[in-house]
């Protein structure tokens, strides 16, 4: 959690070794999912940072970001928080962020409350290197039943990963999914080097998604680019 993470810091820091004021990122969307299924874990987040960065709301209304910012505040009154994405934050916010040194304190914790904390589970990750599809229509199939639970509680999902003849870049969160079709040329290199497929979440189906999204091993490489290579002459 953040407030162990300082505690520690706390330790070391001297006139001469400061650590900046803590930044968490907030997922608009998930917000209330978060809070509910790490109560513990994410209001230490908020609690203990310095700086609140709203992240995924820009297709909100304003009536939506000023909720979310009245809930941050109940949590964590004295936070700066930066209410449009931070790509989009002014050059004068981002020097104090760079520049601020935290205090010296006491992590916050919480304070009063009558409800018993049940200790946190950490959600899981399975990461797939080398990953690919053999088409695209079967991938979307697969995202949409990953969004529907089919495959676990899946909060999170990401990669690169080639599809046929083509290359694609996907992002799964809070029961929504993107997809983006890479332009072949540029994307070879980086496809066989960094194709990957990388998923958070509890109960993940891995076998189940091993079946959809499959795995070059070395043999096959090695096979592959043989056959490439006896083809060509």
């Amino acid at each position: 959690m953040l407030s162990n993470v300082i505690e520690s810091l706390n330790r070391i820091t001297y006139e001469r070794i400061q650590i900046l004021k803590p930044l968490t990122l907030v997922d608009g969307l998930s917000f209330q999912r978060y809070r509910a299924e790490y109560t513990e874990l994410y209001l230490d987040q908020i609690r203990n940072a310095s700086y609140l960065a709203i992240t995924k709301m820009e297709q909100a209304s304003a009536e939506e970001v000023r909720h979310l910012i009245g809930e941050l505040r109940k949590i964590n009154p004295s936070a700066e928080i930066c209410p449009t994405h931070y790509k989009d934050a002014e050059e004068a916010w981002w020097e104090k962020l760079l520049t601020g040194a935290a205090d010296v304190s006491e992590p916050k914790s919480e304070v009063g409350s009558s409800t018993p904390q049940t200790e946190t589970q950490l959600p899981d990750t399975f990461s797939m290197e080398k990953a690919y599809v053999d088409a695209p229509e079967p991938f979307l199939l697969f995202l949409e039943a990953l969004i529907r639970g089919r495959y676990g509680n899946i909060i999170r999902a990401k990669g690169l990963i080639p599809a046929g003849a083509c290359a694609l870049r996907f992002d799964v969160a809070d029961g929504r999914y993107s997809v983006r079709l890479e332009d072949p040329d540029s994307a070879v290199q980086e496809t066989d080097q960094n194709a990957v497929a990388v998923f958070i979440g509890h109960g993940i189906a891995k076998q189940a998604i091993r079946r959809v999204i499959h795995q070059k091993n070395i043999a096959q490489r090695g096979k592959i680019r043989f056959t490439a290579a006896a083809n060509q002459r």
